[in-house]
């Protein structure tokens, strides 16, 4: 037990700190993991092994892994050789000029799976370069160099030639491979002055500036926390009792690793500064559950990396966190074997061949096999869906997501996984996956569902969020009664999607909603409610607009984070757009299209001012880029579509708008407009047949069912308009077209 004399001095010295940390900047006192290894050298060796450690390291012989021993490589036609010359690595290939030149391999970005590697070009840019060595061993397909885009046709004007922009290091990939990164981007001159007080991630990237924890500490505080200007609080225990197989948490829930490690393993968005172990949710804006990001269940799909499968676990509700199975300084789970799960889940129970049916000690008795199925990004880099899914063949053979039991059993299909389960007696619980992958058809008739779901508690706020915006597309009275019920929800993410779900809705209404969340205590939700509320800001009165003058700065300041990104200034053109500031707007247009000349939502939204101000052919100029950038985009097929259209080159447009309406990316609106189309150059027929296949793919779609009965009216097919017909009295029963169709054509029950 300590003395009095020893708690007196500790009493006072804690004083002392909380005194200290109400003085001490955020950002002061960076001063490198080697202050750390005289008391934490057990650590900081743990550290040295970790992915962390190995981020990105100066290149030189102890750190290159890829064969430099002059190999010549072509990829997309472009050839290129990699060289050593006097201990420093070169690679000799095409530039952004059109010219083959040498450029110096600068630094490793990664070891394992793959290493990737960094040159300089002009004004302070660090370009990745998109050539990539296989790290993995020999016998596993490895050792070998790789293109990490085999499927795109990559030339200099690419988005993805390594030298433009989507390969800067500076702005893509610096804040989360190095140590208190200050980008230092100038906008007149278009350069860059990057710096980093550690090349790696670090020891004070996790923990923040330790300066003061380490002169405190030789002055005798040898606390752990001392000095921060967090401090770290006591992880849950989690504990078996005999009511339950799986353990118990004892303590309380906290997120700070989630603030800690959520931004650099998250698909998000800087919208402030970022400072180490603060508030995640102020400082970035988590994607949702979004179309090509993620599968309808939420399994993972694009690289959208872990916290959002994790948030939508019930791991994470239970107060599960990072440290819970990875150690946090080697990175490395904590086992490699069901030992893992088993410090929660009994293996008594859930280790048994009662609960996983394979053999004891096989593939398929992992956890993780089933529980965390993995999917390859990059290539060659595995990653486990942390969203800890339950295996269930109905949902996956109903949206097309991935079915875990056929990643060991490819050969079969979820129908055969189905019956399985059946044998074992399991359960196929009811998912809200089923409605999501419903509205993400755009089918009106799965907005109860989703009305139900977003309003079980018992479901995470980034699942109740995503269902929330897919409901928000939809206009009824329902989904509009739920979507301004949520406004006051208790979870942020929740009040955010359904400040999204109003930016249709009509001005008046959206300002007597919105106006007092301007106030809202996250961040992310406020900015949410300037951008929704920013095309009607020309329609308020003076005291109205004066209300907004602080959201609308505060949005400014987060679209200022991205000031070097395509997609940054495309925000900023559309919010001086809405100012009524056209001079602006075309000039982020244009600032857009400087860093990134073939960002095709740029070219797509410029095209459509220069349009709206009477400028056809720079919109033409435009729309032609973007399908040479894009030849696969529904939307730019569209778009170039629409453009013949209006100059009554009709023949001509039709090819691009069927394009627009069958390509995977289509929406309900392009094959209306399609479908019209071909109906103005009397082929009918035609689009009734195309009318038939677009209600299949976008079920209880009511301008496509509408269209489909009035064109088989049309071409004299009345014996086909029942069904169509009856679609459209359960979809709007009092619409007026409906009614008069049904006195024409009765249908039983009429």
């Amino acid at each position: 037990m300590l003395s009095f004399r020893t708690r007196t001095r500790r009493w006072k010295y804690l004083l002392f700190v909380q005194f200290l940390g109400a003085l001490l900047p955020v950002s002061a006192n960076y001063v490198g993991s080697e202050s750390c290894n005289g008391c934490h050298q057990e650590i900081v060796v743990e550290w040295q092994q970790s992915d962390h450690f190995k981020s990105m390291q100066v290149a030189d012989q102890s750190t290159v892994l890829g064969n430099f021993d002059n190999q010549t490589l072509i990829f997309h036609g472009i050839t290129s050789r990699l060289f050593l010359e006097d201990d420093v690595y070169y690679i000799n290939t095409l530039g952004k000029d059109g010219t083959h030149q040498n450029f110096e391999i600068l630094n490793t970005f990664g070891f394992y799976p793959l290493q990737q590697y960094i040159v300089a070009t002009e004004k302070g840019r660090l370009q990745m370069l998109n050539i990539a060595w296989d790290s993995r061993p020999y016998n596993d397909r490895g050792q070998r160099w790789f293109h990490l885009q085999p499927d795109e046709d990559i030339s200099p004007e690419h988005p993805f030639f390594w030298a433009n922009h989507f390969a800067n290091w500076n702005s893509r990939c610096a804040s989360c491979h190095s140590t208190n990164l200050e980008k230092n981007y100038d906008g007149q001159s278009k350069s860059y002055q990057t710096t980093f007080s550690e090349v790696n991630v670090a020891c004070e990237s996790c923990h923040g500036p330790a300066g003061n924890h380490v002169a405190l500490a030789f002055d005798g505080f040898p606390d752990a926390d001392i000095g921060f200007t967090t401090s770290s609080v006591k992880p849950l225990s989690w504990v078996f009792d005999k009511t339950s197989p799986i353990a118990q948490p004892k303590g309380e829930v906290s997120n700070r690793e989630i603030d800690m490690c959520g931004g650099c393993h998250s698909r998000r968005m800087a919208i402030d500064e970022v400072a180490p172990v603060t508030d995640y949710f102020e400082h970035y804006m988590l994607e949702t559950l979004g179309q090509g990001l993620y599968f309808p269940d939420g399994q993972i799909q694009d690289e959208v990396f872990v916290l959002g499968s994790f948030l939508q676990s019930k791991m994470h509700q239970a107060g599960v966190t990072c440290s819970n199975c990875h150690n946090p300084h080697t990175g490395k789970t904590k086992a490699e074997d069901n030992s893992l799960c088993a410090q929660c889940h009994q293996l008594q129970t859930y280790g048994s061949p009662e609960h996983h049916h394979h053999e004891s000690d096989s593939e398929g008795a992992q956890c993780v096999n089933c529980h965390m199925p993995a999917r390859t990004y990059m290539q060659v880099d595995d990653r486990r869906d942390h969203s800890f899914v339950v295996p269930n063949p109905t949902v996956s053979g109903t949206t097309g997501s991935p079915d875990p039991c056929l990643g060991c059993h490819s050969d079969q299909s979820s129908d055969w996984s189905l019956s399985v389960q059946r044998e074992w007696g399991n359960k196929q619980e009811e998912h809200w996956a089923i409605s999501h992958d419903q509205a993400r058809r755009m089918d009106i008739t799965s907005v109860p569902a989703l009305a139900d779901y977003i309003q079980d508690s018992e479901l995470s706020g980034l699942v109740r969020a995503t269902l929330l915006e897919q409901l928000g597309t939809f206009s009824s009275p329902e989904a509009s009664d739920v979507v301004i019920s949520t406004l006051t929800d208790a979870n942020h993410l929740v009040r955010r999607a359904a400040v999204s779900s109003l930016q249709s809705t009509e001005a008046d209404l959206r300002w007597r909603i919105l106006a007092p969340m301007l106030r809202d205590q996250t961040r992310s939700v406020r900015l949410e409610v300037v951008r929704v509320l920013a095309p009607i800001v020309m329609d308020l009165t003076a005291k109205q607009r004066k209300t907004m003058d602080g959201g609308i700065q505060e949005y400014r300041e987060a679209i200022s984070l991205r000031r070097d990104t395509p997609s940054g200034q495309l925000a900023l053109a559309s919010l001086e757009f809405n100012l009524g500031n056209r001079g602006a707007a075309l000039n982020a247009y244009q600032q857009a299209l400087e860093i990134e000349p073939n960002f095709v939502p740029a070219l797509i939204n410029l095209a459509d001012f220069y349009r709206g101000g009477g400028q056809e052919s720079r919109a033409k100029s435009l729309l032609l880029r973007a399908l040479r950038t894009a030849p696969d985009s529904a939307a730019v097929n569209h778009s170039y579509g629409l453009h013949l259209v209006r100059r009554e080159r009709y023949a001509e447009a039709l090819g691009y708008l069927e394009k627009g309406a069958r390509l995977s990316d289509a929406s309900p609106r392009y094959g209306y407009v399609y479908a019209i189309a071909l109906d103005s150059l009397d082929r009918t027929g035609e689009s009734v047949q195309f009318l038939h296949e677009a209600v299949e793919q976008w079920p209880n779609q009511y301008d496509l069912l509408l269209t489909l009965v009035i064109y088989l009216e049309k071409v004299g097919r009345a014996g086909e308009i029942a069904e169509p017909l009856a679609n459209l009295r359960a979809l709007a029963p009092q619409s007026s077209a409906v009614q008069t169709l049904l006195r024409r054509y009765p249908l039983p029950g009429t």
